[in-house]
Parts: structure tokens; sequence; C-alpha cells
């Protein structure tokens, strides 16, 4: 069981577009602030080894930015992104995911008031991994509310922040990721989930 009186801080980040493709996603990790301290100094590490000044995964799967001289060089693509998911390793205590398959979502919509009741597709995945949030507190008997960062910049992402408020849920609070390891993190997670869902 957890302890209780740890403070728990989740960060989040979607991938893909509202307006086009198959699906939009978002994910994250969730742990004690503790932890998270000592997963930023990890994670740090590893780009500033690597010369990386941040990591955004669309930039590193297509190898352009700063992974452009990176390209053809698959021993070393897969060894720096293996040891940024070894920072996860015992520094994170859950993860969370949720996506919407834009097609179904569009054809819901259309017929009832989908998005003015549970949101667009970026605040109905953000209110689904709340909601899960809060479901894992409750098993493990966690009471303080767990504090949500997500990246900013998102389109609907006042949807979300309106979703949320009206549920009764903390508010999420928007962030760069520029400067977290978590946030990059997230970055990573949900476009290998968002990805998982293309071809559907």
């Amino acid at each position: 069981m957890e302890n209780e009186l740890e403070m728990f801080t989740a960060y989040f980040d979607d991938s893909g577009s509202p307006d086009s493709g198959t699906s939009l996603g978002v994910a994250g990790f969730v742990s004690t602030v503790e932890k998270w301290v000592e997963f930023e100094e990890a994670w740090h590490s590893i780009l500033a080894e690597y010369k990386i000044d941040y990591f955004h995964m669309r930039q590193y799967a297509h190898s352009v930015g700063q992974f452009k001289e990176w390209k053809g060089k698959e021993g070393k693509r897969r060894t720096f992104l293996k040891r940024l998911i070894s920072c996860l390793n015992g520094r994170v205590n859950k993860s969370f995911s949720s996506a919407v398959v834009l097609k179904e979502y569009n054809e819901v919509d259309s017929l009832y008031p989908l998005h003015e009741a549970m949101g667009y597709p970026f605040a109905l995945c953000g209110r689904t991994c709340s909601a899960k949030i809060n479901s894992w507190r409750e098993r493990r008997k966690i009471m303080e509310q767990v504090k949500i960062v997500i990246e900013a910049g998102s389109k609907h992402a006042e949807d979300l922040a309106r979703v949320l408020r009206r549920d009764g849920q903390p508010e999420p609070i928007f962030q760069g990721k520029k400067l977290l390891g978590a946030l990059q993190a997230a970055d990573l997670i949900a476009w290998e989930h968002t990805k998982a869902h293309h071809g559907i």
C-alpha cells in the first residue's frame, strides 16, 4: 500500500491531431515528488551525454531537428531510447493512457451531443486518464489528490480544464516540456500508444 502522506504528480502529453489521422491519445506517468526529482536528474544526464537539449518523439522518430545527424544510425538510436526508457524503472508508480479513434468519435458526435457532454477528443482522453488516476488512488487508499501536469499548447486544452472543473476534479496545470523530462517521457509513451491505434 502506498504511503497516503506522499504527494503524487502525474505528467501527461497528447499525440495526434483531432483534425486528421486515425486517433488521438493522451498518456503519461504518476509518481511521487521525490521519485520525479531522481528521474529528472537521470533523464537530463543522458540528454547531456548525447548533447540533446530536450527530447521530442516526433523529431526522434523522423530523424529531424536535433536528431538529423542520427539518420540511419540505428544502433545509436536504439541505445539512446533504451537508456531514456530505463530512467522510468523504479521511478514511476503507474502509467495511464487513453485514446480515441477519431472516425468513430466523429460519427457518434454527429448524432449525439458528445463533445458537449464528454469534451472534444483531447478532453475526453484527459478526463479518462484522470478517472483512472482516481480509481488507482482509491485502490491504494491515497487520500491526497494527484496534481496533473499536461504539456501546454494542445488544441482544446481549455475544454479539458472545463470538463475536469465541471466534474469536480483538479484542474490540470499546463507547462512546456522543454525543461521537464517527465513531460518528454509522456510524449514518448503518448506517441507509442497512439501509433498502436493506427490502422484500426
